[in-house]
């Protein structure tokens, strides 16, 4: 999988309220055994993008981002 396609699995995750299924998903990546440093911190990344979106769990739409 390309960074684009965390990138935007996170932020659909963010826009359909779905952020927390989507740390999860981060963090058994983070916690595997087998996945080497790299995909590792790829992991801690996307979930500290999350964490820190001011947009989470506030929006169902990405119209809605505009308006706030």
């Amino acid at each position: 999988m390309k960074r684009g396609d965390l990138f935007t699995y996170s932020v659909d995750a963010i826009i359909n309220g779905q952020s927390a299924e989507a740390e999860k998903n981060y963090l058994n990546g983070y916690t595997h055994i087998g996945f080497s440093n790299q995909i590792k911190a790829i992991a801690l990344y996307q979930i500290a993008l999350i964490y820190k979106s001011s947009y989470r769990g506030c929006c169902k739409s990405p119209i809605q981002w505009h308006r706030r």
